[in-house]
Order: C-alpha cells, then structure tokens, then sequence
C-alpha cells in the first residue's frame, strides 16, 4: 500500500471513530434519562409501573448501545494501531532506501583504479595512459638480453 493510501484509511478510522464517540455520547444520555425517568416512576405517589416499564427498556437499550459502541470503538482503535504500524514500517523502508542510496559509494573492480583512488581523474588517466605505453613499448621491443619486471 502506498502512504497516501494508509493516510486514507487512517483518515477513514478516524470518522469511524468520531461517529462511535457521538453514539457513546447518545447511549449515555439515553441511559441518564432512562435513570430519571425511572426514579421518578418509583418515588411517585401513584407508583406508576407503566412509567417503570419503560424507562426500565429504555436503560436496556442504552446499555446496549453503549456495549456495542465501545466494542466498535474498542475495534477502531486496533485497525488504526495496524495502519499506524503500516504506516510507520512503509517510512521505514523508505528513509533505509534513501540512506542506502545515499552511503553507497561506486566500487570499481579494476586494482588499478584502485590504487589511484586519491587521485583526480586527470592525474589517473596519465598514469594509467603511461604505463600502457610502457608494457607496449617494453613488451614489443624488449632486447633478449634485458630482463625488466612486467608492470602490467
């Protein structure tokens, strides 16, 4: 997944969470009401039992509700700490990416490259230009009776 997708869907889970915060909120508002609704019913004069009976469902449904909605919330918040992680290991990858390409240095397989490295190129092409001329030169026309050491 690219970054601006993992950014969507933490974008996503976040709405998702607002919307289970505000059903928190309703449940427990219904769950205060119900409360009251329900007290009054029993401190009542007329003990009235119709008022019981409903304010007694309505603590039920809000008590669901608010069950369901932290449980949704509950699972939000684990689908975001598995974005996040996403999300955090894509960057990862990333800045390694860049630091690699940034340390690597050219390796050149040729020692004699090498053994010039502290050299500008101008000054190592001169050399290099020389001693071919030289292994050429000493090579091809080398007298039968000098023996010289073989630089190449």
């Amino acid at each position: 997944m690219t970054r601006k997708q993992l950014h969507a869907q933490l974008a996503e889970q976040a709405q998702l969470e607002m919307a289970q915060i505000t059903g928190q909120e309703t449940a427990r508002q219904l769950i205060s009401e119900a409360s009251q609704k329900l007290s009054e019913a029993v401190q009542g004069k007329a003990n009235n039992l119709q008022g019981a009976k409903v304010a007694q469902a309505m603590l039920s449904v809000g008590n669901e509700k608010l069950t369901a909605c932290t449980k949704q919330l509950a699972d939000i918040k684990h689908e975001e700490e598995k974005i996040e992680e996403k999300l955090k290991k894509l960057e990862q990858r990333v800045a390694n990416k860049k630091t690699t390409a940034d340390s690597v240095e050219p390796i050149t397989s040729d020692p004699a490259a090498q053994k010039y490295e502290n050299f500008t190129e101008t000054e190592t092409l001169s050399v290099m230009s020389t001693q071919a001329v030289n292994c050429l030169f000493f090579n091809e026309f080398k007298p039968a009776y000098v023996s010289l050491p073989n630089v190449c």
